[in-house]
């Protein structure tokens, strides 16, 4: 009689893990073997859990002959089984899982078997060379057999079990090449008059290679085997050919089939597997878009992360801000000059007023203030700003009472003239070349009288708040003087005119005035000064004095809304009762209709004021 004994157990301290196939988890990666560990680097916190259903048959069988012929008896058949495993990833190198079936039914010795749980094991792979992309891998694994499973079932060994694997690898860009190597030590089962001893330690072999068929499926042959140490002994020892992908959302499948190597225990005549699970990411070393943002980090997966200190790590393009200020007053012109402070450094605008703030963070405050001379600081507070280039335009105000004086001449050219300042502070300005003036003056009435030689004089009145940062503008016209100092008159060489029977001003006339109330606010000695006002002799007499006193009337309330002191001022119209030339022509009307200044009065010069 010939007798083979894959496996014969008389009592639970004889029995033994027939089953003998242990999914491993995948965590995603297409290129995983079934049974045989993969080193790669794996993202913290990523896991995977996954169900794969087996059926096998032969797994073990008491073969003898006897006077009837060869009898086979089975021990463990046509198992159906449910693999469970799960894994997690706490460091880049350090992960851990946890496996183990459960029988849904299975033929033994006396029978139909009914479901019940097998060995769970406890793993730790730890990566010690780890690959970015292709290359060699290295890694450790430490498990643990938990003796879960009913050993007179044949469905675990009793006891805990021990063990260690070397994994080492090659990654090339589509095929991945594994071996692990190791030992396992379980507690030996008493050897039997029909059987030798079954346990104690053993040399574990695995290895296979996987091809990636597309970016989500994957296939991989392998084959696993076991030698007792010391014993010389063949353990069990199987070949799988298997498939393996990725859904999408994280959803995994697996198929395959195996074949035992051998007559051993744990050596199936075949076996068909298949499953679903879930991972939570993908492969780590999977950079599509090589901007070295992992695909499962990446928000972007095919645009690449620009690396510039912002938000390198959601994988996805971004700029930084940019941004260009363009600084104006509110005349609408260019601030030259204008200075900002970012980051320690200062910046100021050019010739058009502006300037650009280095790049910086969208997401970086922007604190600070704008400032010019002349000018109202203007605090810049932005929270966040744009991605990319954006422009702004920013007014700055002026600084309350700020005066721009201008003076030019009756063909538009400059005068640089002499400003004389009465009010709270009074001052005197020499204007230059260009003509113009920019004053910060304080809150009050002032009075500027701004005259040049052979330009005559001119005055201009402005009060001012001293809150208000809208800019005073004052542009005046120097024209050849139409009015000259005499010994008893102020004359003026063109006729101040008035609208046709009536007492109000000409435009023309204004010109005359302000040289007028210039000249009497150059020459304060002048203490009295009488407007005259006169009529040729058409029309009643009455008529023409009560409209002469009208008009001299209104140039006397002009001059002193000009700065001229009232107390210097006399008004008085004579009619046509003091012509200068016979009115029997069109000409001797015209000179008779006129206003004169006579001095009245005067202070001699060493009592100037």
């Amino acid at each position: 009689m010939t007798l083979f004994l894959l496996l014969l157990a008389q009592a639970q301290a004889e029995g033994v893990d027939a089953h003998h196939f242990t999914p491993l988890p995948t965590l995603g990666a297409p290129l995983s073997l079934v049974e045989t560990w993969r080193v790669t680097s794996q993202l913290p916190g990523s896991f995977s859990v996954s169900g794969t259903m087996d059926m096998s048959r032969g797994n073990a069988l008491l073969v003898y002959e006897d006077w009837e012929g060869v009898v086979e008896t089975p021990l463990l058949d046509d198992v159906l089984a449910l693999n469970l495993s799960a894994g997690a990833a706490l460091t880049p190198r350090l992960s851990v899982a946890v496996m183990g079936p459960l029988f849904l039914r299975s033929e033994g010795a006396s029978g139909q078997q009914g479901a019940g749980l097998g060995d769970v094991r406890l793993a730790a792979p730890i990566g010690l060379v780890i690959p970015e992309t292709t290359g060699l891998a290295l890694g450790v694994v430490p498990g643990l057999d938990l003796p879960t499973g009913d050993s007179t079932q044949y469905a675990g060994a009793p006891g805990l079990g021990l063990s260690a694997l070397v994994a080492a690898g090659y990654r090339a860009e589509r095929l991945s090449v594994d071996l692990n190597v190791g030992a396992q030590r379980h507690p030996a089962a008493e050897a039997t008059q029909s059987a030798e001893a079954i346990g104690g330690a053993a040399l574990l072999l695995a290895g296979g290679a996987s091809f990636a068929v597309s970016q989500s499926v994957g296939v991989a042959a392998e084959a696993n085997l076991q030698r007792a140490l010391g014993e010389g002994v063949v353990r069990p020892g199987e070949a799988l050919l298997s498939a393996r992908g990725l859904l999408g959302t994280g959803l995994t499948w697996t198929a395959g089939a195996g074949v035992g190597l051998g007559e051993a225990v744990g050596a199936p005549q075949w076996r068909l597997f298949g499953g679903v699970g879930y991972a939570r990411v993908v492969d780590p070393a999977s950079d599509r878009d090589l901007d070295g943002v992992v695909d499962d980090l990446d928000a972007c997966v095919r645009k690449a992360e620009v690396k510039n200190g912002y938000n390198d790590a959601d994988g996805c393009p971004d700029a930084l801000a940019e941004l260009d200020l363009t600084v104006l007053n509110d005349q609408g012109e260019p601030v030259v000059g204008a200075s900002l402070s970012v980051d320690g450094v200062t910046l100021t605008t050019d010739a058009q007023g502006r300037l650009r703030v280095p790049p910086r963070a969208p997401d970086a405050a922007l604190t600070t203030s704008l400032t010019a001379e002349g000018y109202s600081p203007l605090p810049i507070e932005r929270a966040t700003l744009s991605e990319g280039p954006q422009a702004e335009t920013l007014t700055l105000p002026w600084l309350p009472g700020t005066v721009r004086l201008i003076v030019k001449d009756a063909a538009g050219q400059p005068v640089p003239a002499v400003v004389t300042l009465t009010g709270p502070t009074p001052q005197t300005r020499q204007l230059g070349a260009e003509g113009r003036e920019q004053l910060v003056l304080g809150a009050g009435d002032w009075q500027l009288l701004v005259s040049a030689p052979g330009k005559g004089a001119e005055v201009r009145q402005i009060k001012l708040d001293g809150v208000s940062t809208a800019l005073t503008v004052v542009e005046l016209t120097l024209t050849p003087p139409v009015v000259e100092l005499q010994a008893k008159e102020v004359v003026i060489t063109q006729a101040i005119l008035f609208d046709l029977d009536a007492a109000t001003l000409r435009p023309d006339a204004e010109p005359i005035l302000r040289q007028v109330a210039g000249l009497l606010i150059q020459h304060p000695e002048l203490t009295r000064v009488e407007i005259q006002g006169h009529t040729d002799d058409q029309g009643d007499a009455e008529y023409n004095l009560k409209l002469s006193q009208e008009r001299v009337e209104t140039v006397r309330a002009w001059l002193i809304a000009s700065g001229v002191d009232p107390e210097r001022l006399v008004a008085q119209g004579y009619g046509e009762s003091k012509p200068i030339q016979p009115n029997t022509t069109e000409a001797g009307q015209a000179a008779n209709r006129r206003v004169q200044f006579v001095i009245l009065a005067q202070q001699p010069p060493e009592k100037k004021r």
